[in-house]
């Protein structure tokens, strides 16, 4: 189970020189750095900024437990990475731009053969999963005590959160192949999507 408490009041405690870290807040500050494993760099900035934004204003209360998850949807894409789009923007406009009604898979890779020049080849597998979760969530306005986001009566709902995610097997000459572990791109459309790659004409390609 996931647990989490946060209001002003137990942050002071926690500053407090003369009083020892507990367990689970060890236990948080070794979550807090699998963050930077786990997580794409722009959703892990949404949950950074969140967690240091309204401090003062908000109580935050919020413990799930996942009950199960199924896969809404599973693709590929060959020869093209996060990395790779990062540093050949060019080439994923010009891919985005592949017509359907011609021969998109010959094109595609004519594109990346011409405009890449890399020794490896990075092949992406994306997935959306449905996380199914017994919840506990309740966001508080501290001044006026109003209740802005869940629930004030505290009972345990049944919820699905949506998680993307994508990973990537990488080939080389000599190496061999390698595969990446899973990192989380977004969670319930925080990041809209967090998509890279966004192909117009690709029929074997459903972007989701």
């Amino acid at each position: 189970m996931l647990e989490f408490e946060f209001s002003p009041t137990t942050n002071q405690n926690n500053n407090n020189n003369n009083e020892k870290p507990d367990n689970k807040s060890a236990t948080n500050e070794q979550s807090d750095n699998s963050y930077d494993t786990m997580m794409e760099a722009r959703l892990r900035n949404v949950f950074s900024s969140a967690n240091k934004s309204g401090k003062n204003q908000i109580e935050v209360l919020l413990k799930t437990k996942p009950t199960g998850a199924e896969i809404h949807s599973l693709h590929s894409l060959p020869a093209l990475s996060r990395s790779i789009a990062e540093r050949y923007p060019k080439l994923i406009k010009d891919i985005e731009q592949i017509r359907v009604d011609g021969d998109a898979s010959s094109a595609y890779v004519n594109l990346v053969v011409a405009e890449t020049d890399e020794d490896v080849i990075e092949t992406t597998t994306f997935a959306e999963v449905l996380v199914y979760c017994d919840e506990v969530f309740r966001v508080r306005d501290i001044e006026t005590g109003a209740v802005i986001q869940g629930y004030e009566d505290g009972k345990v709902r049944k919820v699905i959160h949506g998680v993307r995610m994508e990973r990537v097997r990488t080939s080389s000459l000599g190496k061999g192949k390698s595969l990446s572990n899973w990192l989380i791109t977004d969670i319930d459309d925080l990041c809209d999507g967090n998509r890279w790659f966004k192909p117009k004409g690709l029929p074997w390609f459903n972007s989701g």
